[in-house]
C-alpha cells in the first residue's frame, strides 16, 4: 500500500494542471494583496481622482470595527478563515478530473489490478492522494496570501495563543470536509471515466445539491433540513462560528458521514467497473 502511495503522490506531482491551479491560485492572491498595498498607499485613490474613466469600487466597512493593521499573519488568517466553498470545490474538481480519468485513458489501472493490487487498495489510495494534493490546493490561496502580505506590510505581531488554537481547529475541519468533497467529486469522476463530463459530474453535483437545495428550502421544510446539513452549507459558516461543543460536533458528523457514505458507495461501483 506505501508503494502504492508514493506511485499515486508522484504521479500527480508531475500533472500539469496541479502547477496550473497553484500558480492561478499565487497569481491572484498576489493581485489581491498587491490591491490592498495600493488601497494603504492612496494610489486607488489618486487613480480615482486623475482618471473620470476609472471607477474603483470600495470595500463596505463596520463603523464600529477596529480598524486591523494589515500584515502577513492577519491577512493569513484572514483568508484561512473565509475559504471560498466555490473556487475550492472548482479546483478539486478539475484537479479530479484531469488526473484520475487520464488513469483509465492511459491503462494505468487496469495495468495496477493485473500487478496484483486489490481495487479496495487502488481506490483508497487515490482518495488518500488526491485528498492531500486538494487541502494542499485549498490552504494555498492562504499560504500565498500570507507571503505576498508578509512582502508587503511585513510579518506583524504574533497573534494571540486564543486565535491560533481557534486558527488550528479551523484548519482540521478544512482538512475533513475538504476530504468530504473529495469523496464526493471522486465518486463521479470514476463514473464518467472522461475529463469533460468527469468536470461536469463532479461540479454540476455541487450546483445542484448546494444552490439548488438553497433554493427549494424555500418552499420546501424538507429540503431546507437536507441543506442546512450539508457538507456545502456548512463549510462557509466555520469561519464564523465559536466552535462551541454543539456546533463542534454538527461540523465534524456531517462531513465524516459524508465521506464514509461516498466512499462505501464509490468502492461498491469501483469494484463491479469494467476498465478493460
Amino acid at each position: 500500500m506505501s508503494n502504492l502511495l508514493r506511485v499515486e503522490f508522484y504521479k500527480l506531482i508531475r500533472t500539469k494542471v496541479l502547477w496550473i491551479l497553484l500558480i492561478i491560485s499565487a497569481l491572484f492572491s498576489f493581485m489581491l494583496v498587491s490591491l490592498f498595498y495600493m488601497e494603504g498607499q492612496g494610489t486607488l485613490e489618486k487613480i480615482e481622482e486623475f482618471s473620470d474613466n476609472i471607477t474603483v469600487e470600495k470595500m463596505e466597512t463596520d463603523p464600529n470595527e477596529e480598524d486591523i493593521p494589515h500584515s502577513g499573519v492577519n491577512i493569513f488568517m484572514v483568508s484561512a478563515l473565509s475559504g471560498d466553498v466555490f473556487i475550492n470545490i472548482l479546483f478539486i474538481c478539475i484537479i479530479g478530473a484531469f488526473f484520475i480519468t487520464n488513469e483509465y485513458s492511459s491503462g494505468t489501472i487496469k495495468n495496477l489490478v493485473s500487478a496484483g493490487y486489490s481495487r479496495n487498495q487502488i481506490y483508497i489510495s487515490k482518495l488518500i492522494v488526491y485528498s492531500m494534493i486538494s487541502i494542499v490546493l485549498t490552504l494555498s490561496f492562504a499560504i500565498f496570501m500570507g507571503l505576498f502580505g508578509t512582502m508587503y506590510f511585513g510579518f506583524g505581531e504574533f497573534p494571540p495563543i486564543e486565535d491560533v488554537m481557534r486558527l488550528v481547529k479551523v484548519l482540521l475541519l478544512l482538512c475533513l470536509y475538504v476530504t468530504s468533497f473529495v469523496s464526493i467529486a471522486m465518486l463521479f469522476v470514476i463514473i464518467a471515466r472522461g475529463t469533460g463530463m468527469a468536470l461536469l459530474l463532479s461540479f454540476g453535483f455541487y450546483l445542484i445539491i448546494g444552490s439548488g437545495l438553497k433554493f427549494l428550502s424555500f418552499q420546501f421544510t424538507l429540503f431546507e433540513k437536507i441543506s442546512k446539513y450539508s457538507v456545502y452549507s456548512l463549510y462557509p459558516l466555520i469561519g464564523e462560528s465559536d466552535l462551541g461543543s454543539k456546533d463542534l460536533f454538527q461540523f465534524i458528523n456531517v462531513p465524516f458521514i459524508t465521506i464514509l457514505i461516498f466512499i462505501f458507495i464509490g468502492i461498491s461501483y469501483f469494484k463491479k467497473q469494467d476498465i478493460t
